[in-house]
C-alpha cells in the first residue's frame, strides 16, 4: 500500500510541472513512469519469491528442530530406561527384593536392616549422579516402597497406580506426567521389572524424574529471536515453558487445547503445522507428540518474526528504486532540454506569424529532426503566402456573386409568399370535405352496427323458438308416454281387484277351515276329559294312560288359543282387505281422470307446437332479410371508408405540401439574411487578409 502511495505522490509532483505546456516534460514523465512500474514490477517480484522462499525455510527448520526435539526425547528416555534396569539387575538390589518375598514385613525389616540399609546407599549413589532424580525406589511384590534414596517415600503403597501394576506383569513402563506429593512438581516415574534367575517377579525398581530433565535444555533455546518451546499434557496443563507463570496451568491456546485431546495424535508419534492467533497476534507452531510422556512439544514462533526479514529486503528494494528514479529524471531533464534547444528558436518565429508576419525565415542548423521541422515550417509559411493571395482574388469574385444572388433571391420570396396562400386556401377546403366524409362515414356505422344489433337479436329469437319447438315436441312424447303409462296402471289396478278378490276368497276358506279346527279341538277336549275319568277308574294301571289323556287336553287348549288368534288375524285382513279395495277403486277413477287429463295436454301441445312451426318462418324469414340488407350495407361502408381513407390521403398531402411550402417560405425569407450575412463575412475576410504581410 506505501508503494502506490508513492507512485500517487510521483504522478502529481509531474503533472503539477504543466506537463501539458512541455514535450520535454512529458518525455520526462513518461519515462520516469516506465521506471517506476518497471521498479515495482521487479522490487514486488523479488519480495515475493523472498518471501516465499524464507517462510517455506523457517517452516521446514520448525520441522527439522521439531523433529530433533522429538529425537531427543527418546534419547532422554532411553537413557532413563536404562538407567533403571541397572538398578534393577544388581546384585543387591535382587537380594533385598527376595528377602521380602519370603519374610513378613516386620521380620523383614529386622532381619535383613543391613542389606536394606546397603541397598538405600547403592540408590542413593544413582540419584546423585543427576540432580533431576527425584527417588530411586524398589518396591516388593505387593507394590509397598521397601527401600529408597528419598526416605519421605519409605513404605509407599504405590499398588494401585498402573506403571507398578505393568511392571508388576513383567513388562517395562514408563508413566505419564503426573505431580509429586512431596515436591509438589511434575514428574515422571520409570519402573522395571525384578526378576530371580528363573524369571520370577521379585518386585519393581523405579526411578523418580523430574520433567526439568526433558526441557532443561529449552529454557535458553530460541528460534528466530522470538521463537520458544513449551510442553502440553495430556490433561491440557503447561508443564513446561520459559514463562515460568505459564507452568502447571491450562493452556489457553485453542489450537494447541484442541490437539491435547486427541488422543490419537497423542498416542503415535506425529508432527503437526498448525497456524493460529492468540491476544491479539498470530503465530506459526509445529507440534510433536511424546507417547511414553503423553505429551505433545510446541515449537512456536510469531509470524512477524517470520515476515521481518522479507519486510526488510522489501524496504530496501523501495529506497534503492527511489534513489534510481531521482538519478534518472535529472539525467533526463538535462539531456532532453539540450535536446530541444533549437526548438526555442522555432516557437520564438511560429509566434511572429501568428501575428500575421509571414516574411519570417528560419536558419536550418542541424539535419536531424529538428532540422527536418525547420524547413517543413519555412515551406508552410511559402505555402501560405500563396493561399493567402489566391484568397483574396476569390473573395473579390464572392463579393459579384454574392450581389447577383440577392436580386434572384427577392424575385424568390415574392413568388413563395403568393404560392403559400394559395396553399393555406386549398388546405382549408380540404378539411372541409374531410369533415363532411368523416360525419357520413359515422353516421352510416351507427347504421350499420344497429342493424348487426338486431340480427344477433333475430339470431337469438330464432334460436329461442327453435328451443320452444324442441320442447313442444319433447313434451307432446313425454304426455304420450305418461298416457302409456296410465293406460297401463289401470290395467295393473285391475289385476290387482282380481287378486284382491281371491285373496278374500282364500281369506273366507282359512275361516272356515279355522272353525273346523275349533270343533275339533272342542272334541279333542271332551276326548281327553273322558280318558282322564277313565284312566281314574283303573287306578295304578291307568295312570299312564292319564298321562296321554292330560297332554291331549293341553294339545287341545293349545290348539284352541292358537284358533281364536288366526281367527281374530282373518278379521283383521278381512278388515284391511276391504279398506284396500276402496282405495283401489278410488285409484282407478283417479287414473281415468288423469288420462282425460293427460289426451287434453296433447292437444294443446300440438296446437302449440303448430303455432311454433309459424313462428320460427316467420323469424327465419327476417332473420334472411336482414342478413340481406346487412351484406349491402356492407358494401357501402367499405364504400365511404374507401372515401374516407382517399380523403385522409389527400388531406395529408396537402399538409405535406402546406409544410414543404412554409419551410420554402420560410427559407426564401431567411436567404435574404444569409445572403447578407454572407457579404458581411466576405468583407470581414478580406479585412483578415488584408492583415497578413505577405
Amino acid at each position: 500500500m506505501k508503494k502506490f502511495n508513492l507512485l500517487y505522490k510521483i504522478k502529481g509532483f509531474i503533472f503539477s510541472l504543466k506537463i501539458k505546456d512541455s514535450i520535454a516534460l512529458k518525455v520526462i514523465g513518461i519515462v520516469s513512469l516506465a521506471i517506476i512500474l518497471i521498479m515495482l514490477m521487479v522490487g514486488g517480484s523479488i519480495y515475493f519469491i523472498t518471501y516465499n522462499k524464507i517462510l517455506n525455510v523457517n517452516k521446514e527448520n520448525m520441522i527439522i528442530l521439531s523433529q530433533e526435539i522429538s529425537n531427543n526425547f527418546d534419547s532422554l528416555i532411553s537413557l532413563q530406561v536404562s538407567d533403571v534396569q541397572n538398578i534393577s539387575s544388581n546384585s543387591y538390589v535382587k537380594k533385598v527384593a527376595s528377602e521380602s518375598v519370603n519374610n513378613p514385613k516386620d521380620m523383614f525389616q529386622q532381619k535383613y536392616g543391613s542389606d536394606i540399609e546397603k541397598s538405600r546407599n547403592i540408590l542413593k549413589n544413582y540419584s546423585n549422579l543427576n540432580k533431576y532424580n527425584e527417588n530411586i525406589f524398589i518396591a516388593d511384590k505387593n507394590g509397598v516402597i521397601i527401600t529408597c534414596s528419598n526416605e519421605n517415600f519409605l513404605r509407599f503403597d504405590l499398588s494401585n497406580n498402573d506403571y507398578i501394576k505393568q511392571a508388576l506383569k513383567g513388562k517395562s513402563f514408563m508413566s505419564t506426567v503426573y505431580t509429586s506429593v512431596i515436591s509438589i512438581k511434575p514428574v515422571v516415574t520409570f519402573v522395571e521389572p525384578i526378576k530371580d534367575d528363573n524369571g520370577n517377579i521379585l518386585g519393581v525398581a523405579g526411578k523418580n524424574v523430574f520433567t526439568d530433565y526433558f526441557s532443561n535444555k529449552f529454557d535458553k533455546f530460541k528460534f528466530l529471536n522470538s521463537g520458544y518451546v513449551f510442553i502440553v499434557d495430556g490433561q491440557q496443563n503447561t508443564i513446561y515453558s520459559p514463562i515460568k507463570r505459564d507452568i502447571n496451568k491450562k493452556v489457553d491456546i485453542k489450537p494447541i487445547y484442541s490437539l491435547s485431546k486427541d488422543k490419537k495424535f497423542i498416542d503415535t508419534k506425529n508432527l503437526k503445522y498448525m497456524e493460529y492467533d492468540y491476544k491479539g497476534k498470530t503465530y506459526y507452531s509445529n507440534s510433536t507428540s511424546i507417547p511414553e510422556l503423553n505429551s505433545i512439544v510446541v515449537l512456536t514462533v510469531s509470524k512477524n518474526e517470520i515476515e521481518k526479514v522479507p519486510k526488510t529486503i522489501g524496504i530496501v528494494i523501495i529506497i534503492l528504486s527511489l534513489i534510481l528514479i531521482t538519478i534518472v529524471i535529472t539525467s533526463l531533464n538535462l539531456v532532453i532540454k539540450k535536446i530541444f534547444q533549437p526548438m526555442n528558436l522555432l516557437i520564438k518565429n511560429t509566434h511572429e506569424i501568428s501575428n500575421g508576419n509571414l516574411t519570417v525565415i528560419n536558419d536550418i542548423r542541424s539535419k536531424d529532426e529538428v532540422g527536418k521541422l525547420t524547413l517543413s515550417f519555412n515551406n508552410m509559411t511559402f505555402n501560405l503566402k500563396n493561399l493567402l493571395i489566391d484568397i483574396k482574388n476569390t473573395i473579390k469574385s464572392l463579393i459579384h456573386i454574392n450581389d447577383l444572388v440577392k436580386i434572384a433571391q427577392r424575385d424568390t420570396a415574392v413568388g413563395m409568399e403568393i404560392i403559400n396562400k394559395s396553399t393555406e386556401n386549398i388546405l382549408e377546403d380540404t378539411i372541409k370535405i374531410s369533415d363532411a366524409v368523416e360525419w357520413s362515414f359515422n353516421s352510416f356505422s351507427n347504421i350499420r352496427d344497429k342493424l348487426l344489433n338486431i340480427k344477433l337479436k333475430s339470431e337469438k329469437v330464432l334460436y329461442e323458438a327453435d328451443n320452444i319447438r324442441k320442447i313442444n315436441k319433447q313434451g307432446i312424447r313425454t304426455i304420450d308416454d305418461l298416457k302409456n303409462i296410465n293406460i297401463e296402471s289401470k290395467d295393473k289396478m285391475e289385476e290387482a281387484a282380481d287378486s284382491f278378490k281371491r285373496l278374500n276368497d282364500n281369506l273366507k276358506n282359512i275361516g272356515r277351515i279355522v272353525e273346523v279346527v275349533t270343533n275339533i279341538s272342542k272334541q279333542t277336549h271332551i276326548l281327553s276329559l273322558n280318558a282322564s275319568i277313565e284312566a281314574g277308574r283303573y287306578g295304578e294301571m291307568g295312570r299312564g294312560f292319564n298321562v296321554v289323556a292330560v297332554e291331549i287336553k293341553k294339545l287341545s287348549q293349545n290348539i284352541f288359543s292358537q284358533m281364536n288368534k288366526i281367527e281374530e288375524i282373518v278379521e283383521s285382513l278381512n278388515l284391511d282387505m276391504y279398506s284396500a279395495e276402496e282405495k283401489m277403486q278410488d285409484a282407478k277413477e283417479v287414473i281415468v281422470s288423469q288420462s282425460t287429463f293427460v289426451n287434453n295436454t296433447i292437444d294443446n301441445y300440438s296446437n302449440m307446437l303448430n303455432s311454433t312451426e309459424d313462428i320460427v318462418g316467420y323469424i327465419n324469414d327476417v332473420d334472411k332479410s336482414i342478413e340481406s340488407l346487412n351484406d349491402e350495407n356492407n358494401c357501402i361502408y367499405e364504400k365511404l371508408n374507401d372515401v374516407k381513407e382517399a380523403c385522409e390521403d389527400f388531406n395529408d398531402s396537402i399538409k405535406v405540401v402546406k409544410q414543404v411550402v412554409e419551410e420554402q417560405y420560410e427559407g426564401t425569407k431567411n436567404m435574404n439574411n444569409i445572403i447578407d450575412k454572407m457579404g458581411e463575412n466576405t468583407d470581414s475576410i478580406a479585412i483578415s487578409i488584408n492583415k497578413f504581410t505577405i
